[in-house]
């Protein structure tokens, strides 16, 4: 039986290669494939491993639900807790604060 941060690893890995199939929500999808690929070499502690893990949780049903802003402060959060940052020539969602992005 793996440990439960191989799982975790495993199943966000997993998860990226399924969003990839689906054009709708490509962009918070790409987004959790991504966030598993930089996980690979990441040393977290448990309480990390359940922390991202219920952020990528979250982030995935907004993904589901076609709510893609929600959905990245929820993988920016997740590469938070990691202590990873966002990938270059990405909007940088950790530092830019929702309210500054909204129509008036």
């Amino acid at each position: 039986m793996k440990p439960a941060s191989i799982l975790l690893l495993d199943a966000l890995v997993i998860l990226g290669a399924l969003a990839a199939a689906g054009s709708a929500r490509a962009g918070c999808q790409q987004q959790i494939q991504l966030l598993g690929t930089d996980l690979k070499d990441v040393v977290l502690t448990e309480t990390q491993k359940q922390d991202i893990g219920g952020l990528v949780e979250d982030a995935r049903r907004y993904c589901w639900i076609h709510q893609e802003r929600p959905a990245m402060v929820f993988i920016a959060k997740a590469r938070r807790v990691a202590g990873i940052r966002p990938p270059p020539d990405e909007f940088d969602w950790e530092n830019v604060p929702l309210e500054s992005l909204e129509e008036r």
